[in-house]
């Protein structure tokens, strides 16, 4: 994994999902498939891009985590263009 710049790159959030249940269900596009009214306490991964969820990841899966990060993750910013 590309980790140039990664604390700018990427933001990592824990909540407790009977807290934001409301919040959560806001952000669920059509195609995903939680339930956050059954999901009890098994750890949630949801992708946001832009504020839009473009991804989730149910359970401790560990390879399907560090995979939609990379899939996800903006490239580092080339910061000899910022410079100029």
């Amino acid at each position: 994994m590309d980790e140039v710049d990664l604390e700018h790159r990427v933001k990592f959030y824990s909540v407790e999902q009977t807290l934001v249940a409301d919040q959560i269900k806001e952000i669920l596009p059509r195609w995903s498939t939680v339930n956050i009214d059954t999901k009890g306490c098994c750890p949630l991964f949801l992708f946001l891009d832009k504020g839009e969820m473009v991804a989730e990841v149910s359970g401790c899966d560990s390879p399907a985590i560090i995979r939609t990060i990379k899939e996800y993750m903006p490239p580092p910013p080339d910061h000899d263009k910022e410079a100029q």
